[in-house]
C-alpha cells in the first residue's frame, strides 16, 4: 500500500508539500499541486484518516451513546444528528448502553481513547453522590491539549462544562394531560413512566399530578365563562368586531378548537405564502355581520343568488353586471356583443365558417342571465363606448331608448 513518501517521490516534491496539498493548509504552487494530485491518482493513495487525526487532533467523528436503538424516541434524533453531521463532513459512531451505567462509562472511555471530536450522550446516571466524580470526568475529557466536548440528551447533568439538549419534562407532561382532559375530554388517565426515583420520570409525574389537580370541573367552567365574557366584550356598546378579532380571542382563550390554518391566518404575512391563506386573511378583516350575510348567501338562505345556480332557477328581481375588464376572461365579450369593440378577423372567419364564436357564447350567457328575472330586470354595462352599447341594445330590440340611462 503506497504511503505519503511514495507520493512525494513520484511527484518529485517534499513530503511537506504533499501534506500541504492533502490538508490544504498552506499555499502550494499550481504546478506542484498538479504533480501531487496526479501522483495520488496514479498510486491510488488514500490518507490514513486515523493517523492523520492523531496528528492534527481532529478526526471528524462524533460518538453518539444512547440507551437503546429499539426505543422509537431515539430514531428521529439519530437521523437528525447524522444529517447535520454530514453537512459538516463528520461521521457518526453509535453505541448502546442498555441503561447499564457501567457500560456507559466504558463506552465514554473507549470513544475518548479513539479521539473522537465530541460525544453526544443519553446518560442513565442519576443524581447521587456516586455520580459526581463521573460527571466531573465527563466535563474534562481531552485529546492532547484539546477538550472533547460532551452534550447530553433528555436532561442536563450538574456541570458547567457539559451542555444539554432537553425539554421541560414537568410542563410537557402537564400540557399532555391537560390536552386529554380539555380537548379529548378524558379524565381517567394513567401515567406510565421511568422507575420511581428517576429524575425524568419524577418530573413528568409532577406535571401529570399538577394537571389533574387543576382540571376539576369548576375550574374548567370558570375558564370557559371567562373566555365567553372576553368574546362578548367585543360587541360592547353596539360595536361590530372584525372576524379576525373574534378568532384571536377564541385562540387566546382556547374557547374552541381551531384548525392549523387559523394559526397561519393570524400570523404576519410571509413571502411565498399559500394564496388561500392570504385570501382568507383579507376576507376575515370584514365585520362579523358581513360574514353573516355571506354565510346566508352561500347557503341559499337569502333572496340573492347568481345565475350559475340551479338550472332554470328564477328570481323576482335580477341585476346583470357586464364588465369584460373585471371578468378577465376570453371566452365571452359583452363589448363585442354590444358593438363597443370591433370583431377580430378570427371572429369574422369563425362566423363565416359556421363555428361557435365568443359573441355567440356571450349571447347565450346574456339570455340565460336575463331570463332569470320574473318581474324586474336591470342590466349594468361598464364600457368606454356608451353610445355604441346603447345603439346596439335599441337596434336589436332588446331595450327601448326610454329604458336606457347613460351615467
Amino acid at each position: 500500500m503506497p504511503n505519503i513518501k511514495d507520493v512525494a517521490k513520484q511527484a518529485g516534491v517534499s513530503i511537506a508539500t504533499v501534506s500541504r496539498v492533502i490538508n490544504n493548509t498552506k499555499t502550494v504552487s499550481p504546478a506542484a499541486r498538479v504533480k501531487v494530485e496526479k501522483a495520488i491518482r496514479d498510486l491510488n493513495y488514500h490518507a490514513n484518516e486515523i493517523a492523520r487525526g492523531l496528528k492534527v487532533s481532529k478526526t471528524n467523528r462524533i460518538a453518539t451513546i444512547i440507551t437503546s436503538l429499539s426505543r422509537t424516541f431515539f430514531s428521529p434524533i439519530i437521523e437528525g444528528i447524522d444529517e447535520e453531521a454530514a453537512k459538516h463532513d463528520y461521521s457518526v459512531l453509535i453505541a448502546e448502553t442498555h441503561d447499564n451505567i457501567e457500560q456507559e462509562v466504558q463506552l465514554v472511555d473507549y470513544f475518548a481513547r479513539q479521539w473522537v471530536d465530541g460525544i453526544i450522550l443519553a446518560s442513565s446516571i442519576n443524581d447521587d453522590e456516586r455520580a459526581s466524580s463521573y460527571i466531573s470526568r465527563l466535563g474534562s475529557l481531552h485529546k492532547k491539549e484539546f477538550p472533547i466536548p460532551v452534550v447530553t440528551l433528555e436532561f442536563p447533568l450538574q456541570s458547567n462544562h457539559i451542555d444539554a439538549v432537553s425539554i421541560n419534562n414537568e410542563k410537557a407532561a402537564f400540557d399532555a394531560v391537560t390536552y386529554l382532559i380539555r380537548q379529548v375530554h378524558r379524565r381517567n388517565i394513567v401515567h406510565i413512566s421511568h422507575p420511581y426515583g428517576h429524575r425524568i420520570g419524577d418530573q413528568r409525574i409532577q406535571g401529570y399530578q399538577r394537571a389533574l389537580r387543576t382540571a376539576d370541573q369548576a375550574d374548567l367552567l370558570e375558564t370557559a365563562e371567562n373566555a365567553v365574557d372576553e368574546l362578548l366584550f367585543l360587541w360592547k356598546d353596539g360595536a361590530i368586531p372584525a372576524c379576525v378579532d373574534i378568532l384571536k380571542v377564541i385562540k387566546r382563550t382556547n374557547l374552541f378548537s381551531l384548525n392549523d390554518r387559523v394559526d397561519d391566518i393570524l400570523s404576519k404575512p410571509v413571502e411565498d405564502e399559500d394564496k388561500k391563506v392570504t385570501a382568507l386573511r383579507k376576507a376575515l378583516i370584514v365585520p362579523f355581520n358581513e360574514l353573516e350575510k355571506y354565510s346566508a348567501y352561500v347557503t341559499d338562505n337569502t333572496q340573492f343568488a347568481t345565475h350559475q345556480g340551479v338550472k332554470g332557477l328564477e328570481f323576482p328581481r335580477v341585476m346583470v353586471i357586464m364588465d369584460d375588464t373585471e371578468a378577465k376572461g376570453f371566452l365571452f365579450s359583452y363589448e363585442k356583443l354590444f358593438g363597443a369593440t370591433s370583431k377580430t378577423e378570427t371572429d369574422i372567419k369563425n362566423e363565416r365558417d359556421g363555428k361557435d364564436t365568443g359573441i355567440m357564447r356571450t349571447t347565450r350567457l346574456f339570455y340565460v342571465a336575463c331570463t332569470r328575472a320574473e318581474k324586474s330586470l336591470a342590466v349594468v354595462a361598464y364600457t368606454e363606448n356608451k353610445e355604441a352599447v346603447k345603439n346596439t341594445a335599441i337596434s336589436n330590440g332588446w331595450f327601448s331608448a326610454e329604458e336606457i340611462e347613460l351615467l
